[in-house]
C-alpha cells in the first residue's frame, strides 16, 4: 500500500488529496491500519475534507490522527464548499483555497469550485 510504502521510506508527512464519504467517519480495515502504521511512526497525514458543502464526513480527513485542511475565502472565514462533520472541526485548519476548473459541467459550460489544494500544500 502506498502509505505503508512512504512510511517504510521515511516520510514525515503524507499529503493525501482524496477521500471518500463516509457516515461515521471511519476508515475501511485497510486505510485504519496505514494510518495507524503513520500515527505509529510519527508521521503526520494531511488530507482534504472534500468540496461538497455537506455536514458529512470525509476519509481519512475525519480520522482523528489525521489532519483535516479545508478551504477559505480571502477573508479567512471557511468556505461553504467544504465538508465539515462532527469531527474535523477538532482536528481541521483551513487556508485559503483557489478556483479550478473542474470536468464537471454545469448549465452548459464548466463550473469552477473553491477547494482546499493550496492549502493542503501550504500545510504539507
Amino acid at each position: 500500500m502506498p502509505l505503508s510504502g512512504a512510511v517504510e521510506e521515511g516520510a514525515h508527512v503524507i499529503n493525501i488529496s482524496g477521500g471518500e464519504r463516509a457516515a461515521d467517519g471511519s476508515a475501511d480495515k485497510m486505510l485504519e491500519r496505514a494510518l495507524r502504521l503513520c500515527k505509529d511512526n510519527g508521521v503526520l497525514v494531511v488530507a482534504a475534507v472534500g468540496n461538497d458543502g455537506c455536514d458529512c464526513l470525509q476519509v481519512p480527513a475525519a480520522v482523528p490522527s489525521v489532519l483535516a485542511v479545508g478551504a477559505t475565502g480571502t477573508d479567512g472565514r471557511p468556505l461553504e464548499v467544504n465538508n465539515w462533520g462532527s469531527t474535523e472541526p477538532k482536528h481541521g485548519s483551513c487556508h485559503i483555497g483557489r478556483l479550478v476548473v473542474t470536468g464537471g459541467v454545469v448549465g452548459g459550460r464548466r463550473s469552477p469550485w473553491p477547494v482546499a489544494r493550496r492549502g493542503l500544500r501550504v500545510v504539507a
